[in-house]
């Protein structure tokens, strides 16, 4: 069976393509095209290898094959014939287009389950085989073949089958490729740059956050254990226990470590497009240093263009993309997560809502010498809003919705003067 790097680049020259454009057509990073071309690598994502799929315009079968052959635990499936339950489980499970991750939460079973079985040929324990086989719509007395298939094959080559307890995770607690993952999601920091500065081996960081597997040598996990900041104990069990049962980090888990709901649904939407924080300031016209602060800070962007360019990404109509800036804004400290609402004019006047304003003491603008004119003006219309004394304070408020950042800091600014 010929592997998905042989059909891949077969693809490729049959229809003149090469890295850079397959990453267009699939939807993916350079990197992630670059990988698959020369190496490759299964992708990981479900929507990654739909893509793939159909660009290669193979049946769901002869793809499943295919990747089952081309993964790290290679796994021949003979077209005909009857199979073993790693077999049948693989077959099944990648022609539905489900990841090992996927198929472990349709079924309520342990991760480590159902790699134990895909990866080792493990027959499990329990009610395991009756919970996959309604998952992948197999009849379960065909499951039960298979899983029989594999314990005769295991007692010919003289060793019992391997079993696995489907109620038993490995012990409680993060592994160490979701601690790694963690903190550097945490730091804002891309798995290379994490490296550099901590003086990790890259190879060996992505291969604990991309398969699970612990760096063997003490160069890689002496600097490893002090950029987590563990101790020595914590270091060991989280070590011990990547060790003895390999789970790759959960992406997804580690894109909800973020500073803002909005920075959280933008970290998200780069993990499933592939975009880099480049590729995230070009769809979006916005400046690297932006969109550096966005991805790792949870800065909200001030611009209006940007902000619906930002709406169009996320897929989101104007009503729920200014609710998600909302609560966003309510998590952040009031200055650098604050953003307009993404329909509203970013200057609009705010005399229009306040006329005839009464006029300021001078003592007032004194206290604030560093706010330039134009927002001294919009602090004081603001402030006079604030002394009518409206009840539900709806007309204060609505001023304060239309500020710009630096019109909001100012306003702060000026509240601090009489605190």
């Amino acid at each position: 069976m010929s592997s998905l790097r042989e059909v891949l680049q077969k693809h490729l020259k049959q229809h003149k393509l090469n890295a850079r454009l397959l990453a267009e057509r699939l939807g993916v990073s350079y990197p992630t095209a670059l990988n698959l071309v020369n190496k490759g690598t299964v992708p990981r994502s479900e929507s990654n290898r739909e893509a793939l799929q159909k660009e290669l315009g193979l049946s769901g079968e002869v793809w499943a094959t295919l990747l089952a052959a081309s993964q790290r635990h290679a796994v021949a499936i003979p077209a005909e014939g009857p199979l073993n339950l790693q077999q049948l489980l693989l077959k099944q499970m990648l022609t539905l287009g489900l990841t090992e991750r996927t198929l472990a939460a349709k079924a309520d079973l342990p991760y480590p389950t159902v790699t134990g079985i895909t990866r080792k040929g493990a027959v499990p324990r329990g009610d395991a085989l009756s919970r996959l086989a309604k998952e992948l719509g197999i009849d379960p007395a065909v499951l039960e073949l298979a899983a029989g298939r594999s314990k005769a094959n295991r007692s010919i080559r003289g060793s019992a089958p391997e079993m696995v307890d489907t109620e038993a995770e490995p012990s409680e607690g993060p592994t160490l490729a979701q601690l790694a993952l963690d903190v550097i999601t945490r730091s804002g920091l891309s798995v290379a740059a994490f490296a550099r500065e901590h003086q990790i081996p890259y190879l060996s960081l992505t291969r604990l956050i991309s398969d699970g597997v612990p760096p063997s040598r003490q160069t890689a996990l002496a600097p490893l254990a002090a950029a987590l900041g563990l101790s020595d104990q914590e270091f060991a069990v989280a070590l011990n226990r990547s060790s003895e049962a390999p789970v790759p980090a959960d992406r997804h888990k580690a894109s909800e470590i973020a500073a803002n709901p909005f920075q959280a649904a933008i970290r998200k939407l780069m993990e499933e497009k592939g975009l880099s924080t480049v590729g995230l300031a070009e769809l979006a016209g916005l400046s690297p240093i932006t969109a550096a602060r966005l991805v790792k800070k949870g800065e909200l962007p001030g611009r209006q263009v940007t902000h619906q360019k930002l709406r169009s990404l996320l897929g989101l109509n104007e009503s729920d993309y200014d609710l998600l800036l909302a609560r966003s804004r309510q998590t952040g400290d009031g200055s650098t997560h604050s953003a307009q609402p993404a329909h509203s004019a970013p200057s609009a006047p705010v005399t229009a809502l306040t006329p005839n304003p009464p006029p300021a003491p001078p003592q007032q603008v004194q206290h604030v010498p560093h706010v330039q004119k134009v927002s001294q003006e919009v602090v004081l219309q603001v402030a006079s809003a604030a002394s009518a004394g409206h009840e539900d304070g709806s007309e204060m408020l609505a001023l304060i919705s239309r500020l710009n950042p630096g019109q909001r800091r100012a306003l702060h600014q000026f509240l601090l003067a009489f605190a």
